[in-house]
């Protein structure tokens, strides 16, 4: 329902009929016949043509800076356009999803030299053979693990202005699904709501005393001091804990405020949907009252032209009888003529 507002920035041709296949097709095209690159369409080898990359920030930029949003755009779409160039397919902006980001298609190709083989003269000689160059298709080169960590710090560089910062480097956290997250949120809170509630607060002890005979001994500093780094220890890890459970509560009241607003948009959206219907269906029956009423008059007005024609055939008719009455009387001989006959 919200596609009509991706935006489509940039495309390798503008003829916007062409799929992404056809645009690899017609820019190979262009490269002179002995610089094409080979492709393998079948079997376990089968050439990468097009690599597709997401690019995203995280939500709260957008809900906490709205009016960088052009901006972080705009930075984006002329790294990716230097990045790339020739082998850039497109940029598409999605804004059909709560948070906004960049599908990117990108060519793998990259253009080399590479040496020919000699002739054996040219062994004998010592010669070299000379170079020539092609096209080549490289995902795993242009596109592998540690191009793609580079990737993730250069696109940070960009943003950076606007106070967006890269994600940790070789950060050992695994991918969870929004399901299971949303799952772990919530049998967290359901375990630990108590906490929420729990007022927190540190108390620094003062140093443990011993009565003697002659006066008050406080307790030995070292002995203070390891008492003291335990409470704290302990202090820091319930303040740690209960930041957990405030963000997980957080996140949960967000997702339940999406949820609504977005239960709340389908519904307007079907009662303005309902309501066009409505009234539409309402001029469509007024329409068919109003034929049905001409009809009706139609019909009544026909009905009392039957009646007045069948009036009519009835005198027509009563007429016809006695006229034939009549001409039956003339048509007759008389009974003196019956007996001359």
């Amino acid at each position: 329902e919200r596609a009509n507002s991706n935006r489509i920035l940039h495309r390798m041709y503008d003829d916007e009929s062409l799929t992404i296949k056809q645009m690899i097709e017609r820019r190979i095209e262009e490269i002179p016949e002995k610089e094409r690159p080979k492709i393998i369409e079948k079997g376990q080898n089968q050439t990468v043509i097009a690599v597709e990359l997401v690019l995203s920030t995280s939500p709260e930029f957008f809900d906490d800076h709205p009016e960088n949003f052009e901006k972080w755009v705009d930075l984006n779409v002329q790294h990716i356009k230097e990045k790339y160039k020739d082998n850039l397919l497109d940029i598409v902006l999605h804004l059909d999803e709560k948070t906004p980001h960049f599908h990117i298609n990108v060519m793998p190709l990259e253009h080399i030299e590479r040496n020919r083989r000699r002739t054996k003269k040219q062994i004998a000689n010592n010669e070299s053979a000379g170079t020539y160059s092609i096209y080549n298709f490289n995902a795993k080169k242009l596109f592998s693990v540690n191009e793609l960590r580079k990737n993730q710090t250069e696109f940070a560089k960009v943003v950076e202005p606007l106070g967006i910062e890269r994600g940790i480097k070789h950060s050992k956290a695994k991918h969870t699904t929004i399901k299971e997250y949303h799952t772990k949120i919530k049998n967290f809170l359901f375990n630990n709501t108590s906490k929420v509630n729990k007022k927190i607060e540190f108390k620094l002890e003062k140093p443990l005393t011993q009565k003697t005979l002659l006066s008050n001994n406080y307790e030995r500093a070292n002995v203070y001091y390891n008492r003291v780094h335990k409470q704290l220890k302990k202090f820091t890890s319930d303040v740690r804990e209960y930041i957990t459970c405030i963000e997980y509560a957080l996140n949960d009241s967000r997702q339940k405020t999406a949820l609504l607003s977005n239960t709340i948009d389908k519904l307007n959206k079907i009662c303005d949907n309902d309501h066009e219907l409505l009234s539409t269906r309402f001029s469509e029956m007024k329409q068919e009252l109003d034929s049905l009423r001409q009809i009706e008059a139609k019909l009544d007005y026909q009905e009392k032209g039957n009646i007045e024609l069948a009036k009519i055939i009835a005198v027509e008719r009563s007429e016809r009888v006695e006229l034939e009455k009549e001409l039956y009387r003339y048509q007759k001989p008389s009974k003196a003529a019956e007996r001359a006959l």
